[in-house]
């Protein structure tokens, strides 16, 4: 039930026509993103994808965080938070550790607050994903800094990702980001 209300409420976020749209722009440059994958490095080329959704869900605000890293070979690595914790005003999200497992996280009449990575090969096919239930601490997003003015973030990463392509891998995801810029949605 709890993974059924992240994921109703990722999906209100994606599918809501009202969302607002910044009347600023991101002027950072490309920001970093250091990352490993199962112990191999994953050199990120852009991370000037990003962006913050602002929305609501049964008139509760929501913000959605997608921070988004490719790499030359057209692979991405996407950092999902989904925040409700004051969600309500300003440009950027709260301070603290998103966790994989939903249960770990601030919850309010929109649902519960979760993090989710996703690593891709192109548009095409998703090679991972967490679970929506980690089930364990220490897989989760820290955002350590947010500037609201200069949309920029910054923060930490530890997830395990479940294969969805049916070959049996798993993915050890971990990582760092700083000054990765966003646009408001």
């Amino acid at each position: 039930m709890k993974r059924i209300l992240f994921l109703a409420t990722i999906i209100a976020l994606v599918s809501t026509p009202g969302c607002k749209k910044s009347t600023s722009t991101a002027t950072c440059g490309n920001g970093t993103f250091n990352c490993t994958i199962n112990g191999v490095s994953f050199a990120a080329a852009s991370t000037n994808e990003s962006t913050l959704l602002k929305s609501s869900y049964g008139g509760t605000p929501v913000k959605r965080m997608d921070i988004r890293a490719k790499a030359a070979d057209g692979k991405y690595i996407i950092l999902t938070i989904t925040n409700l914790q004051n969600a309500g005003s300003g440009d950027g999200v709260v301070l603290k550790d998103y966790f994989a497992d939903v249960t770990k996280n601030y919850s309010n009449a929109a649902g519960y607050e979760g993090a989710l990575t996703t690593y891709t090969q192109g548009s095409t096919t998703t090679l991972g994903q967490s679970s929506v239930a980690g089930g364990s601490s220490n897989y989760k997003i820290t955002i350590t800094s947010c500037d609201e003015t200069a949309h920029t973030v910054a923060g930490t990463f530890n997830m395990d990702l479940d294969d969805y392509t049916g070959n049996g891998n798993s993915y050890a995801v971990s990582g760092s980001f700083s000054n990765v810029c966003y646009t408001v949605r």
